[in-house]
Formats: C-alpha cells, sequence, structure tokens
C-alpha cells in the first residue's frame, strides 16, 4: 500500500369456494372470475417488472370487454335466472373491482420501485460485452442525500479484473478501480488531497458502477478531444469495431494531456440532506493536471443519466496519476491526438473461471 500527499494545484476558474357456488347458477361468472384472479396473482419467479405486467393484464376481462359488457351480461343473468344469481352476479363484480383497484395499485407501486431502486443491483446486460454492477444513484445522492454505504469493496474481489469507478461513503473521498487495485483518495483539509493504491480495502462505496474486464479493443484517437467531443469520439470508434454504443461500456484512456480540471469530493463541507450539483463542487478539493501523462477510467452508457452519468451527460471519467496515485473525478480534460483508447469487450459482474469463485459472464 503507497500513500502520498498532494497539494492542490491551482484550479481554474382463495378463490375457489366462491367459484364453485357461482358455476350453480352462472357458468360465465366462474370462467370470468377464475381467469381474473389467475392473471393477478405475482409470477412465479418473483420479478417485479413480471408481476407489473401481470397485474395490467389482471386489470381487463379476459375477452377485452369493458365495465359496461360486464354490466350487461349481469342484466341478462337477473331475467333468465333467481334473484341468488343477480346476488353472486354482483359479488363477483365488486370482487372483480377490488382486485382490479389492487392489480393497479401493484403496477403502480412496481414503477415507482422501480424508478427510484433501479440502481441496488446489477442492472444491465451487455449484448456483446458483459455486465455492469451499479450501486447507489446520484439522483438519490443530490435529492435525498443518501450518503451511505452502498457496497464493500472488499465484497467486490476487485482484484480479479475489476474495474470501476464511484464515490466513497459519506461523500468522503473518490474511488477508481483498475489494474486490479483500488486508488482511493481523500480530502485532508480545503485544499490537500491523501492518495493511496492497494489490493484489497474495507471502504464501503455510496455509489459505484463496477464490472470485470477480461477483453479489450484498442483503437487510437486520431484528434484532439475534449469531455464533450470524446463522447462523439467514442461512440464513432464503436462502431467502427462493431461494438453497440447504445449499450453501457467501460474504457481507458492511457496518454498526454494538455490540462485535465479534476476534484476529489469532501462530504464533510455538505450540509445534510438533499443538496445540488453546484453545492457537491464547491465542497471539494479542486486541482488541475498539465502536460502530463495519465490514465483515464471511464464509463460510457445513454442509458444512466441521473444514476452514474449526471443529466445530460454520457460519460463518467475519473483520472489516475501514476506518480502520485492521485485518483479523482474528471471535470474537464484537454487531451491530445494519438491517446490509446481501450475499449471492454468482455466484462461481466461474476468472478472470472480464474478465480475458483465462479464463471464470468460476457462474450
Amino acid at each position: 500500500m503507497l500513500q502520498a500527499d498532494h497539494p492542490r494545484s491551482a484550479a481554474p476558474a382463495d378463490h375457489k369456494s366462491r367459484a364453485a357456488r357461482f358455476s350453480v347458477r352462472a357458468p360465465w361468472i366462474t370462467a370470468l372470475g377464475l381467469i381474473v384472479i389467475g392473471c393477478g396473482r405475482p409470477s412465479s419467479n418473483g420479478s417485479g417488472s413480471s408481476q407489473a405486467e401481470l397485474s395490467k393484464v389482471g386489470s381487463q376481462a379476459p375477452d377485452g370487454s369493458d365495465a359496461s359488457e360486464h354490466s350487461d351480461a349481469s342484466e341478462s343473468s337477473d331475467a333468465s335466472e333467481s334473484s341468488d344469481a343477480s346476488e353472486s352476479s354482483d359479488a363477483s363484480e365488486n370482487s372483480d373491482a377490488t382486485e382490479n383497484s389492487d392489480a393497479t395499485e401493484n403496477s403502480d407501486a412496481t414503477e415507482n420501485s422501480d424508478a427510484t431502486e433501479n440502481s441496488d443491483l446489477p442492472s444491465t446486460d451487455d449484448a456483446d460485452g458483459g455486465d455492469i454492477a451499479i450501486y447507489g444513484a446520484l439522483m438519490a445522492i443530490m435529492h435525498q442525500g443518501d450518503l451511505g454505504s452502498k457496497v464493500s469493496l472488499d465484497d467486490l474481489a476487485f482484484a480479479d479484473h475489476g474495474f470501476g469507478i464511484g464515490a466513497v461513503e459519506g461523500l468522503r473521498g473518490e474511488i477508481t478501480i483498475a489494474e486490479n487495485l483500488a486508488w482511493l483518495s481523500y480530502p485532508d483539509g480545503p485544499e490537500k488531497v491523501t492518495s493511496k493504491s492497494a489490493d484489497e480495502s474495507e471502504e464501503g462505496a455510496a455509489l459505484l458502477v463496477f464490472t470485470r474486464v477480461t477483453g479489450w479493443m484498442d483503437a487510437e484517437l486520431k484528434q484532439d478531444v475534449d469531455l464533450d467531443t470524446l463522447d462523439v469520439s467514442l461512440e464513432a470508434v464503436m462502431m467502427e469495431l462493431g461494438l453497440d454504443p447504445s449499450i453501457p461500456r467501460p474504457f481507458t484512456i492511457e496518454g498526454k494531456l494538455e490540462r485535465i480540471d479534476w476534484h476529489v469530493i469532501d462530504g464533510s463541507r455538505l450540509p445534510e440532506g438533499p443538496s445540488s450539483h453546484e453545492a457537491h463542487q464547491e465542497a471539494s478539493v479542486k486541482g488541475t493536471l498539465a502536460d502530463e501523462t495519465v490514465r483515464l477510467v471511464g464509463f460510457r452508457s445513454t442509458q444512466h443519466q441521473g444514476v452514474f452519468t449526471h443529466m445530460g451527460k454520457n460519460l463518467h471519467v475519473h483520472v489516475i496519476h501514476p506518480g502520485s496515485k492521485l485518483s479523482a473525478h474528471v471535470d474537464a480534460l484537454s487531451l491530445r491526438a494519438g491517446a490509446v483508447l481501450r475499449l471492454g469487450s468482455a466484462f461481466g459482474v461474476q468472478p472470472t473461471p480464474s478465480s475458483g469463485s465462479g464463471s464470468g459472464s460476457g462474450g
């Protein structure tokens, strides 16, 4: 384990019994009641999305009829059968209405849960590469003030091809995982940063996007890029290499930069509760690197704005400065042509076969 202090560089400015009773006088009610009840049951696999889909089916009659058609059928039954059948029909309709209401509420609850908890588990399955795991979400951090640990680095076995970026629990610093090491940087007062790299760590992460990369495809950046044009360049290179640019993908870049502006977050300087992006910038140690050879570690995704990329952005990038062990979040950069780009082409969350604890994912 290596440690180093970094002065801040100058920063720029039950239904069966009931159904059996109904079937004596109103067979159509039995068929209707059982089908609606069956559609409203959760999927056996426990999937939240499957529950939502089945709930929506259960809220309709099996023949696609609406509430008025049910009413017509009930009136016909009243004309031809005893008043008991009419009462049974009313009970069935009340039961259907309750079940339909429950189905709608369950569907809404599932959708709301998906919207707010979409970052707790591995969330993507990459068609040509693999999958990634996302712990925490930027929106929860900023809008809810949720800074607690979502995963321990020690649980990830990151030394097995680990690759990731994020923030320490409590927003006490930055996390970059690359080269089978965790690079950790912490604020040390308002103008200094303390950094270290280690092959194991018990540190918790408030936010982390993580995968294991076992295959890369290389390319050269043929022109100078900044942070915005880098996104465009990455998309173009992916298409040229036959990689799908619409799916999340890890990447690294090694090369000479003209300038890079970075920060290390200091959660102790944030007010409790929700906060803004501007407040996070203010509560950070900031610095600049110029005319240095560095390694950029990042993820590109068009699907995770507000989760691990900021709104309106497709990139989340960290920088590693090997000489000082600095690991920081990149705010702006100017990178010279000729830098070597590596795009993850085979990656997955599970440990690789060589680790003896599972099989890798991805192709």
